[in-house]
């Protein structure tokens, strides 16, 4: 009996040190759990705010971002006695994002963090692992969700034949003067180039309204673009008739490239920013005793 009690008592002994060990790795695995999802979070956050520079400043200026978030509040979210190592970021071009990258000022339209961290353990190091290495990466694109809404902006601008007279108020680049048709291209490319949304869609209309068969002359101007007559003729009445419009651009992106006016662009040929002058003052019906005189606009 004396020596089943003993053989009882040895059994008790290790299976408390067996239940012991086992709880104090269940502790640690569930401290390296909650470590680990601090280490991502952190990481999620340093990506997005490197990711809101990506489209209107520099790389340098993204990267500087999320590394001043991980080594600041990101870092400061872990448990005591764990260490974050440097932070590994690099910029993504994505071909299928929303943003193309070749629109950002940073080139890139995705950023990616990578951390790592050693955890120290408690209960584990008693069977000689005293530190346990844990990662974490994350992905973020420029404009994602939770940004800020998207403008849909549409310009309309004046091309009657009054917007062929100087603006003395309104200088050139070269100090030059500019017709006050180019004086409103002019504050319609600055609007452009100062858009700080990734994503937003501006359009162009004019008044009065074109034929809509040769509006293109408003931004085609190389041997390669569509065959369109030389000139067109404004619309006879306020009323848009068939085959007229206002709108010479539609709503659209891809007005920047590389965070500068995109001369590519319809738009920002249309305003004057590509190798042909753009839209021009076209006029409008001009009563005579005899018949409205149609002022015709000429191929820039």
């Amino acid at each position: 009996m004396k020596r089943q009690r003993g053989a009882v008592g040895v059994m008790a002994a290790f299976s408390i040190i067996l239940l012991l060990g086992v709880i104090g790795l269940a502790v640690d695995a569930g401290y390296l759990f909650y470590c680990q999802k601090r280490l991502q979070t952190a990481t999620d956050a340093a990506a997005l705010a490197g990711a809101v520079d990506l489209w209107t400043n520099s790389f340098a200026t993204a990267q500087a971002n999320a590394k001043a978030y991980t080594a600041g509040q990101g870092n400061n979210s872990m448990p005591p006695g764990v260490t974050v190592s440097a932070a590994t970021i690099t910029g993504l071009q994505l071909t299928n994002a929303q943003l193309p990258a070749s629109g950002a000022v940073s080139k890139y339209n995705a950023i990616q963090v990578a951390q790592q961290a050693t955890v120290p353990l408690t209960f584990a190091s008693v069977f000689g692992f005293k530190s346990i290495q844990i990662a974490a990466s994350s992905k973020a694109a420029a404009g994602g969700a939770g940004g800020p809404a998207k403008y849909n902006v549409m310009i309309i601008l004046d091309t009657t034949a009054s917007m062929n007279t100087t603006d003395s108020n309104c200088p050139g680049p070269k100090k030059q003067s500019l017709s006050r048709l180019q004086c409103a291209q002019q504050a319609a490319m600055t609007l452009l180039t100062n858009l700080t949304n990734a994503g937003d869609n501006v359009g162009l209309m004019v008044f009065p309204p074109v034929a809509g068969s040769s509006k293109e002359t408003d931004f085609s101007c190389g041997s390669s673009q569509q065959s369109i007559a030389s000139s067109y003729s404004a619309v006879a009445t306020g009323v848009v008739t068939s085959g007229a419009t206002y709108q010479v651009s539609g709503l659209a992106s891809g007005f920047l490239k590389n965070g500068a006016a995109n001369t590519g662009s319809s738009i920002v040929q249309a305003l004057g920013g590509g190798s042909c002058g753009g839209i021009q003052a076209i006029g409008g019906w001009v009563r005579s005793t005899l018949k409205p005189l149609l002022r015709r606009r000429r191929h820039c």
